[in-house]
């Protein structure tokens, strides 16, 4: 089975691109192969357009929260509020979570997922400083144009599935597979940000896959020898990030007679991160 992990940003660019980790998985083991570059959206829909079987992770949210989608009364269902919100201009979009985010009382601006609380991720409606937000607006319509199969919104009748990956859980995990009790944080976009402290932590969360730490819980060993010290060396973690959502892909995939490891409960329905650890 083909495996792709996407590090996905709302805005790329030669600077800045999307990253893309390429690898297979056969006989319960992950191989990762080759680390590529998306500067543009053109080169992310070609990407969704190669022919399947593949299973493909995007550190992005799909969807956004159910209250919002109940306040603002915009269909529940995510094939038909998608298209709705991210066919109209993205200053539009944006004006609607500012105007929306402003009606609501201090602390309740920014709703979150079940899966997000879950994994501890951002708000969908967080549109600066990190702003998933955008990368929803971005990537929900792409990936509905594709006619891939959006896990866990549309079945998987595609043989090219899609499902959100978060490769900060994976690095989470992975630490303290190793008992790493440090700072976690293993990159910055800002150069003058980037420290010998996040390399370090960077080569701890490597060590960790490499030595398959964390075979036990995934069911299957990493074999990413080849990409090693690029993984180490980015500094802006981007490279990384691909990678563990390409490992969340994998994990997804052996789960593919269990609904690729999404819990088919109430909890879900919103959307999910793939949980290899989650425990209902």
């Amino acid at each position: 089975m083909n495996i792709f992990g996407i590090d996905f940003t709302s805005a790329p660019s030669r600077k800045k691109p999307l990253t893309l980790a390429e690898g297979f998985f056969e006989e319960q083991h992950l191989h990762l192969q080759s680390l590529n570059t998306l500067p543009h959206f053109e080169a992310f829909e070609a990407t969704l357009a190669q022919p399947g079987p593949w299973v493909m992770a995007l550190d992005f949210p799909f969807s956004l929260p159910e209250k919002y989608l109940y306040d603002t009364n915009l269909p529940l269902a995510w094939a038909n509020y998608v298209p709705i919100l991210c066919k109209e201009a993205s200053e539009r979009f944006l004006q609607r979570i500012q105007e929306y985010r402003n009606r609501q009382p201090k602390g309740q601006k920014y709703h979150f997922r079940a899966t997000d609380k879950i994994v501890k991720s951002c708000s969908p409606m967080m549109i600066d400083y990190t702003p998933v937000g955008r990368m929803f607006y971005q990537g929900a319509y792409r990936l509905l144009n594709a006619g891939v199969s959006v896990l866990p919104f549309q079945a998987a009748q595609s043989n090219r599935i899609a499902v959100e990956g978060y490769p900060a859980l994976l690095a989470k995990e992975a630490l303290a597979a190793i008992q790493y009790t440090g700072k976690l944080s293993y990159k910055s976009d800002t150069k003058s940000k980037q420290s010998v402290a996040h390399q370090l932590v960077r080569e701890h969360i490597v060590q960790s896959l490499a030595k398959q730490h964390l075979k036990a819980a995934l069911g299957f060993t990493v074999n990413l020898e080849a990409l090693r010290d690029v993984l180490t060396q980015d500094p802006t973690g981007d490279s990384l990030d691909a990678v563990l959502c390409a490992i969340q892909a994998a994990w997804a995939y052996t789960q593919k007679d269990h609904h690729y490891g999404i819990p088919q409960t109430q909890i879900a329905r919103e959307g999910w991160i793939i949980h290899p650890f989650y425990k209902a």
